[in-house]
């Protein structure tokens, strides 16, 4: 028995912290977020990866047609076989947030016998709310998925967490920059997306610590596959690349491009799992080759000439001046002053590289697998610009 406390300290009846097994020995998994952005291309790899059936839990107000309609696109999109995806996948009405998933407790009770495997993605993404406003949907569904990791038979998770857990007004000021340092101590989140994935990972090492079989993921910034060409909206790389082409210019700060294509971290997450032996259960899931957008933007052309660098200050005023619909967001988050950075929340994700830049993980997780996470050079960066408006109006000028 699990018993996991405000506080993220536990119990369970289980002596030693194991690994878990290889998912090829999976017969029932559990997928949360199978409808977000990396959750449809996670999808396909565990069916590839896996002769397993699949239970997506998915929101009341997705199921039916919604639902339906969101995985025969991303179906389509990936070129999963239809009766495959048919025979396998099933899809579940239910709400992560509510006791037993919301479910009836008959329901719940025979759900958590037959999965031997959780998979959870399912997060609400938003770098502009409070913690207190995406607590219930990053930190309390946390706590309903391990309850059911304990509940009927032990189940192992794969936890989708974010190498944002480490960007913290700690890591400012002593320089935590390896993850040999608790993550703990990284405490103090002026972001409330990433306090509430750093608390949600206290409570899942917590009960890893108990006992229960745990890996951990954590990528960095997700972007598109090459061939798509898209970031998603919510993308801080997407809003910052389209403010500064809105304004005709960028800050002079080290902004570093880490982008991982969307159908390269699922590849990682699933080979990572499907290993027979862990040599590591926390995955930092970064590009290799990051780069700074200074460099970048000079490597493509129409990019180079659309933009000037300038201050900071001068940046900001542009962007208060114009406020272009794009950037209205953005402005909202890379202005905002917290102690450590006080021209705002940009200062600050351009002076802490986290501890994400190990990227001995990306390299462990995708050894083997014919796929390498492609570099960030013009190729990716020309690929993501082609999706944005803004870009398409300066090119064609």
């Amino acid at each position: 028995m699990y018993l996991l406390g405000e506080n993220g300290s536990g119990s369970l009846d289980h002596s030693v912290c194991c690994a878990p097994k290889s998912i090829s020995k999976s017969q029932k998994i559990l997928l949360t977020g199978a409808t977000g952005f990396v959750g449809g291309y996670l999808l396909k790899e565990l069916i590839d990866k896996t002769d397993a059936e699949i239970v997506c839990l998915v929101r009341s107000s997705f199921v039916g047609r919604s639902a339906n309609a969101r995985l025969q696109q991303k179906r389509s999109e990936q070129g999963i076989d239809p009766n495959t995806f048919d025979k396998r996948v099933r899809i579940l009405n239910g709400n992560l947030e509510r006791a037993h998933f919301g479910l009836t407790k008959d329901d719940y009770l025979k759900l958590a016998a037959e999965i031997d495997t959780v998979f959870h993605l399912g997060a609400k993404l938003s770098y502009l709310s409070s913690f207190s406003s995406l607590e219930m949907a990053n930190v309390v569904a946390v706590r309903r998925i391990l309850e059911f990791c304990r509940d009927g038979c032990l189940k192992a998770l794969h936890h989708m967490s974010t190498s944002g857990v480490y960007m913290s007004l700690d890591a400012v000021e002593h320089g935590y920059l390896t993850r040999d340092v608790p993550l703990r101590e990284y405490h103090r989140h002026p972001i409330g997306y990433f306090r509430s994935k750093w608390t949600a990972e206290l409570e899942v090492q917590a009960a890893r610590q108990a006992g229960l079989p745990v890996m951990i993921y954590r990528p960095s910034f997700v972007g598109g596959t090459l061939n798509q060409g898209y970031l998603p909206e919510s993308d801080l790389t997407r809003q910052y690349l389209a403010a500064c082409l809105e304004v005709g210019a960028m800050p002079d700060v080290n902004f570093q491009v880490d982008l991982v294509p969307v159908d390269i971290l699922a590849k990682a997450v699933a080979q990572a799992a499907a290993r027979d032996q862990h040599e590591r259960l926390d995955l930092n899931l970064c590009n290799p080759h990051p780069q700074s957008l200074a460099s970048l933007a000079q490597s493509v052309p129409a990019f180079d000439r659309a933009i000037e660098q300038v201050s900071y200050r001068e940046w900001s005023n542009k962007l208060h001046r114009g406020m272009p619909t794009i950037a209205k967001n953005l402005m909202r988050w890379a202005t905002r002053p917290c102690p450590n950075a006080p021209d705002g929340l940009l200062d600050l994700f351009s002076r802490v590289r986290s501890a994400s830049s190990d990227c001995i993980d990306t390299t462990y997780a995708l050894s083997g697998c014919v796929d390498a996470c492609p570099p960030v050079d013009a190729v990716m960066l020309d690929a993501y610009l082609q999706g944005l408006s803004a870009f398409k109006r300066v090119k064609d000028a």
